[in-house]
Order: C-alpha cells, then structure tokens, then sequence
C-alpha cells in the first residue's frame, strides 16, 4: 500500500470522535480548547481523544513502515 491509502485507511480506523477532533484541529485549525467548547465537555477530555488518536496513528504507521521492510537475502555458503 503507498502511504496516501494507509493514511486513509488508519484514519478510518479511528472512532468518529477521534477523526472528528483530529479534523477540527488540523484542517479547520480549531484549538483544543475550542472543540471542547462545541462538544462542551472539559478540555482535558479533549485533549487525551487527540494524543489518543495521535498516537494510534503513530503505532499503526510504525507497524506498516516495519511490515513493508523486505528481510534482507542471506548467502547460503556452497
């Protein structure tokens, strides 16, 4: 897979919260803050779904990047 679909991928994975709260900060350039606010739940709430859904995504990108590694061919001495 390239890394555009991973990513596609990784993110669907997310529960609808997560992907939410990451979209908000990131592509509508909301404050954490603020999306406690419209969600009105406290910000640290807020704050955990993000580095829960940062950190996710950082284990499933390290896991793809160490599945894509081809093993190195080894010599067989004749």
């Amino acid at each position: 897979m390239d890394n555009t679909k991973d990513a596609q991928n990784f993110l669907a994975s997310l529960s609808p919260k997560l992907r939410t709260v990451l979209f908000l900060h990131h592509n509508e350039g909301f404050s954490l803050l603020e999306i406690a606010e419209i969600f009105g739940q406290p910000s640290n709430t807020v704050k955990s779904q993000y580095r829960r859904a940062i950190f996710s995504l950082r284990e499933k990108f390290s896991a793809s990047r160490m599945n894509s590694k081809v093993a190195p061919k080894t010599i067989s001495a004749s």
